[in-house]
């Protein structure tokens, strides 16, 4: 109820002039009032409406005015309603002390002054509204206080549900976990650090931690504690931990506590065992450096060899490059001379000219399997034609013999999609084995083509006396020398450092045995997908 909220005002009186008059007077105030003409008719209004003030006449047939009094305050709702007895007749003390007895609170006799009634009325109205105020603000509050009371009891429930959850982790969890105050003293500690130390909770309570620890242990974590209290902040540590297990090594995440100043407090520290993950940290560490002092070894090892290498190709172009200049001297000569050289001298030289270029070319593949200055011969070369490619190296190697004949199939722009270079350097080593052990002449097939997984497949097949079964193996690993009387009791070179280009390129090689003899020996070296797309046969649509 507010404090302009109009009250119900309940005027009890047998003689309904009166009753207007009381309303007339009252009107100015502004409230609620209720006319009734008898107590009975009053009792059905009390029972039915809230009443703030009970206006009403002593004498009044049936009930008087003390009866209704009294019937009004064995009511609960009414025992502190105001009752204002109006009488015309004049009351003795007596009957004033009946009347404060049956519930009244005040008398107004008759006549009646206008501004006392109004007075009266209006104090005892602005009573009631500021009553039901209070009433309600008391219920308010008492609403608001079980609230409260029922939202602390469910905190503290919760609390205790949240410390004993957190007692449970900390004392089933494996890390070291203590608390102690700004002095160093324990608070608390878990199974963990009971477990590492050999102290129970009961035990550390109120003890200095150092006194609890090793002295190494102690002097380790007095100075992380001291950081930690002076920076203000959590820090991370590593330390080693002497434990009665032995060295141990943790990492530890201490935080400062603070009071209600603001003043560091204490310190928690939770302490995880990291010896196992270091221990192999450390070991792969080791297992890296070795790897890497291995490396440094083959490297140097095949810095070696290649600085080897390098020479002895040196010192053997040089004899090779005085015997073909000398031989093409003697040529020179000879056709200065009025008399004709006998054939077998000239193709004797011939022969010379011919075997040092081959054996420049030899020594050339011998630096290109080491890898020096691959980079740069490779720029120097431009890409050859394939066919081109292998007549010239018929043309040298059959100046032994005329019989051979080259045939050459396929597509010839393969020779642009994989290093030249390699071509003609395997091409060289397959074609002189296909004249060496075809020493009657015949047919030599070279042909190049592109296989199902885009890699260019080059063949060189000869028609000779092949390699009998039980030597054949892994022919491109064994170096044996050939003999005239003997054609491929032995292979030489060339196969292994063929194997050896091909690898160094990315392909391989291997040999096949048709059943009608000879021998093939496919090469496959692979090429660039976009390269590939290009020179692939088109399919007809």
């Amino acid at each position: 109820m507010t404090t302009t909220e109009p009250v119900n005002i309940l005027m009890v009186d047998d003689q309904p002039a009166k009753l207007l008059t009381y309303e007339a007077i009252l009107d100015d105030l502004g409230e609620h009032l209720i006319k009734a003409t008898s107590g009975r008719e009053a009792l059905e209004h009390l029972l039915k409406t809230d009443i703030a003030i009970v206006l009403m006449d002593v004498s009044m047939p049936e009930i008087d005015g003390f009866e209704l009094a009294e019937i009004i305050r064995q009511h609960p709702r009414y025992q502190k309603t105001a009752i204002i007895f109006i009488s015309a007749v004049r009351l003795t003390e007596l009957d004033r002390l009946k009347g404060y007895e049956s519930g009244a609170v005040d008398y107004i006799p008759v006549p009646v002054i206008p501004e006392i009634l109004r007075a009266k009325v209006s104090v005892f109205a602005d009573l009631y509204r500021k009553t039901r105020q209070l009433e309600a603000l008391n219920h308010d509050l008492e609403q608001r206080v079980e609230e409260r009371t029922a939202e602390a009891q469910a905190n503290v429930m919760r609390l205790r549900e949240s410390e004993e959850r957190i007692k449970v982790i900390l004392q089933n969890t494996s890390a070291v976990i203590y608390l102690i105050d700004a002095r160093g003293h324990c608070l608390q500690v878990n199974r963990g650090f009971e477990q590492v130390f050999g102290v129970t909770n009961d035990e550390a309570r109120g003890q200095s931690i150092y006194a609890l620890l090793p002295p190494e242990t102690s002097a380790v974590w007095r100075a992380s504690h001291q950081q930690v209290m002076a920076e203000r902040v959590s820090n991370e540590f590593e330390e080693e931990i002497v434990s009665p297990e032995g060295i141990r090594t943790y990492t530890s995440i201490k935080t400062p506590l603070f009071d209600a100043a603001g003043k560091p407090s204490g310190i928690v520290s939770i302490s995880t065992d990291i010896t196992e993950r270091k221990q192999a940290e450390d070991e792969r560490a080791e297992l890296l450096r070795r790897e890497h002092d291995a490396r440094l070894e083959a490297e140097e090892a095949i810095q070696i060899r290649d600085d080897f290498l390098s020479v002895a190709a040196h010192e053997l172009k040089t004899p090779v490059t005085s015997l073909r200049a000398t031989a093409q001297v003697i040529a020179r000569k000879l056709q200065k001379g009025s008399q004709s050289a006998p054939q077998w001298l000239s193709d004797g030289l011939r022969v010379i000219d011919q075997q040092s270029e081959r054996l420049t070319r030899l020594i050339g593949q011998l630096l290109d399997v080491s890898h020096l200055d691959r980079e740069q011969r490779l720029g120097e070369r431009a890409p050859t034609d394939l066919v081109a490619i292998a007549e010239r190296l018929v043309a040298v190697f059959g100046a032994r013999t005329t019989r051979h004949t080259l045939v050459f199939s396929g597509d010839e722009r393969l020779v642009a999609a994989v290093d030249p270079v390699a071509i003609e350097q395997v091409l060289s080593n397959l074609i002189d084995n296909a004249i060496k052990y075809s020493p009657e002449g015949g047919r030599i097939d070279v042909e190049a083509r592109l296989d199902d997984h885009e890699q260019v497949c080059l063949s060189v097949r000869d028609c000779g006396i092949g390699i009998p079964p039980e030597k054949r193996g892994d022919i491109f690993e064994r170096f044996y020398q050939a003999h005239a009387d003997d054609h491929r009791s032995g292979l030489g070179l060339g196969l292994f450092i063929s194997r050896q280009i091909a690898e160094l390129h990315g392909g391989s090689i291997r040999a096949e045995f048709p059943p009608d003899g000879g021998a093939r020996f496919v090469v496959t070296l692979p090429v660039e997908a976009s390269v590939a797309a290009s020179i692939a046969p088109k399919t007809p649509a």
